[in-house]
């Protein structure tokens, strides 16, 4: 019984840590969340908002991105299908997808940041959805 109460302290917990925040600091490092391979998510609709600015760090991709809210919870996720187009190097289309449960009006900018290094074993080129430009990501650095 103390087992599972504990389970589910843990699990709530976390979840509800990974919901509030796009991005955790450890130290002075932020811990970049995960790309999501979904080609369901993908494909489908996500509600409006524009990206400020992108770029590359380290092992991150790093996205400032505007939306209609400020009162409710949102969620930004950054959506792979899996598709890899044969060029050197690579370009892979990833699309950044957002759930925002928020009717407020204001302009919110939100600074997010995803891990691509797990995408592929080399250098690759990221085709952000909304972002004019391509994003280098080279493993050497």
């Amino acid at each position: 019984m103390k087992l599972y109460f504990f389970a589910t302290l843990l699990f709530l917990s976390v979840t509800t840590a990974c919901k509030t925040s796009q991005s955790k600091e450890i130290g002075n490092k932020p811990t970049c969340l995960p790309i999501v391979l979904d080609a369901t998510l993908y494909e489908a609709n996500s509600d409006p908002f524009t990206i400020v600015s992108a770029s590359i760090d380290g092992k991150c991709l790093k996205i400032d991105a505007e939306y209609s809210g400020g009162c409710g919870e949102v969620e930004f996720t950054l959506v792979w299908n899996g598709a890899m187009m044969k060029s050197m190097p690579p370009q892979v289309p990833m699309k950044l997808h957002l759930v925002d449960k928020d009717n407020c009006r204001s302009i919110v900018r939100k600074s997010l940041c995803f891990d691509v290094d797990q995408v592929y074993d080399g250098d690759f080129v990221i085709l952000l959805n909304d972002f004019e430009g391509k994003l280098m990501y080279s493993k050497k650095k």
